[in-house]
């Protein structure tokens, strides 16, 4: 299972750099433990939504500078997320074009009001929820044109911590046989009673 966690701010240049150039905004990067599914999280925290404004171009280019430590693969620019936290939601404008801004990072804006100060760790729960996808539940419509759940994220979640296995990626036919396997018995999970 892919586990995000936080860096130790001694070990990492590239935060040590963003913070020395960067000394109104607070930094915090989590890196996963799997390196065949590597992914990066920059959290840049403002003090102000102008703050944004005026920074998260240079944030940026510093992390295309510095980020590069942070890159595993050919892939890595699209496995580091730059999020952006801000006091308020920031203007419809500058968030379009913020997280449509391709060059370094992906980038996430999000509004510090909106988090959720329920979890012990709302940086890892912003992972869990905008990246990894944890929030999301299958739906399927019925006959009468209603919709309801047909699955419970839980079961999901339990399913593939019991059945941690390394799902084979090549075009082997036995690959594919495992594979085939493994969704099929996810898709049990999604059946409604």
């Amino acid at each position: 299972m892919l586990k995000i966690l936080p860096v130790d701010e001694f070990n990492c240049h590239a935060l040590v750099e963003l913070s020395r150039l960067f000394k109104d905004v607070n930094f915090k990067i989590y890196k996963s433990s799997d390196s065949e599914q590597f992914i990066t999280c920059i959290f840049s925290v403002f003090q102000s939504n102008l703050d944004c404004t005026q920074s998260w171009e240079s944030i940026n280019s510093t992390v295309a500078v510095v980020g590069h430590e942070m890159m595993h693969s050919e892939s890595g620019p699209w496995n580091l997320y730059l999020i952006i936290l801000t006091p308020d939601t920031l203007p419809k404008a500058l968030k379009y074009k913020i997280e449509n801004d391709r060059f370094a990072a992906r980038k996430i804006t999000f509004s510090l009001a909106d988090l959720s100060l329920e979890s012990s760790d709302p940086y890892n729960s912003i992972i869990d929820n905008l990246i990894l996808g944890a929030d999301l539940e299958l739906y399927q419509e019925n006959p009468d044109r209603k919709n309801y759940i047909i699955s419970d994220n839980s079961k999901i979640k339990h399913f593939l911590i019991e059945n941690e296995i390394e799902i084979p990626q090549d075009r082997k036919p036995n690959s594919r046989l495992i594979r085939k396997n493994f969704i099929n018995q996810l898709l049990d999970l999604t059946t409604p009673p």
